[in-house]
């Protein structure tokens, strides 16, 4: 059994413009907001050794936090968003089946021929 995880994050900083058409009206409206966001992941695997390859079952947990600033759209006063702060906390779970044969080619070559199969089963719950 092999135990893994990983951890990792970011932040994005964005400029953005949102074109307003209704009617007569066209309209334009400009925002700036960051995003932040923080990640972990950890992996169960297990490898079943065979002389014709191997099977290695796992299953991913993910958790993610993504925080987004709140603002207020610039341009058109008519038609300009005001935007409150959001957070949501991200958990997903993915089972996956990876399957393949090693070949070796030589005292230090080998060869890899893999694939895997799985799925992400996702919820979402939202911080208040």
């Amino acid at each position: 059994m092999a135990l893994s995880g990983a951890i990792s994050g970011g932040v994005g900083d964005f400029d953005a413009t949102r074109a307003v058409t209704f009617g007569g009206l066209n309209a334009s409206n400009t925002s700036k907001y960051d995003v932040e966001y923080l990640s972990a992941q950890l992996r169960d695997a297990y490898l079943i050794e065979h002389s014709t390859g191997y099977l290695k079952p796992m299953l991913n947990v993910n958790l993610t936090g993504v925080k987004r600033d709140g603002f207020t759209e610039s341009g058109t006063s008519t038609t300009g968003l005001s935007v409150d702060n959001n957070s949501k906390t991200y958990f997903s779970l993915s089972p996956a089946l990876e399957f393949g044969r090693d070949r070796q080619i030589s005292e230090t070559l080998a060869l890899r021929a893999y694939g895997k199969i799985g799925a992400t089963i996702p919820t979402i719950r939202t911080q208040p």
